[in-house]
């Protein structure tokens, strides 16, 4: 009977230790939550910069779009990754909210147009990635979610601070 009662005890003792553990290619949904979150980030960088070298754009707007084609570009590959391996399947479209600000960016030229990029693609939505990948540093469950937040924060915030020079530069 003791042993029983010692094996069940030992039973509910590593099901108590293992409850918050993380399965291979199980996140916790928080860590899944932020690679979501980063995939869009990455994706709304990368179709407003495509559109703003396409577009009728100022030679230091064209600029900032190609470096942030690149290096959104280079992290979304690096996202789909650990994703991948993580078991996460990334969404592969923006939210609405994302949709409609690259439409109205489709609508404007010239002047008008440098100025809502600096602002909505390059300063607001900076803030924003650097805002989730400082929380994900320091609070995803993950290591490898951790790393990939830290190793990448340092470039958010760059592009953030070249994002406010550009739009003091386009008037904003």
């Amino acid at each position: 009977m003791f042993f029983l009662r010692s094996g069940l005890g030992f039973v509910l003792a590593f099901l108590a230790l293992t409850a918050g553990a993380q399965t291979p290619g199980r996140l916790a949904q928080g860590d899944a939550d932020f690679l979501h979150k980063a995939a869009r980030s990455g994706q709304l960088e990368i179709q407003a910069s495509a559109l703003a070298q396409k577009a009728d754009a100022s030679a230091p707007v064209k600029s900032f779009a190609e470096k942030m084609t690149a290096d959104h570009t280079k992290v979304a590959v690096q996202l789909e990754q650990l994703a991948k391996a993580k078991g996460v399947t990334l969404p592969t479209g923006l939210d609405p909210a994302q949709q409609a600000t690259l439409d109205e960016l489709g609508k404007l030229r010239g002047k008008e147009f440098d100025r809502r990029y600096a602002q909505e693609v390059g300063v607001a939505a900076h803030k924003k990635a650097v805002a989730l990948f400082e929380e994900s540093s320091k609070s995803a469950a993950d290591t490898d979610v951790k790393a990939f937040a830290s190793q990448t924060l340092p470039a958010l915030k760059g592009h953030l601070q070249m994002a406010e020079s550009l739009r003091g530069q386009a008037g904003s």
